[in-house]
């Protein structure tokens, strides 16, 4: 069971600790300098922004009517 959970572990918590490891930095894509250590201040920024509130709001009615339409659906056929 161990090397099981090992490849879950590879293929399921690195790339979330890659993804948050790599959020901690400030990158221009348009130069070739090199990533600035920002800590949480992306985070702050992000959530201090109102873009951000409107795209979760739509991504949480976007998935609420997915899964209760989908739910609906699948009892009728059951």
């Amino acid at each position: 069971m161990t090397p099981a959970l090992l490849l879950l572990a590879l293929v399921y918590l690195y790339p979330i600790l890659r993804a948050f490891w790599l959020s901690l930095f400030t990158r221009n894509l348009g130069t070739q300098l090199q990533p600035e250590f920002s800590g949480l201040f992306n985070y702050g920024r992000m959530l201090g922004d109102g873009r951000f509130w409107q795209t979760f709001s739509t991504t949480a009615i976007f998935t609420t009517a997915s899964v209760l339409t989908e739910l609906v659906i699948g009892m009728c056929i059951a």
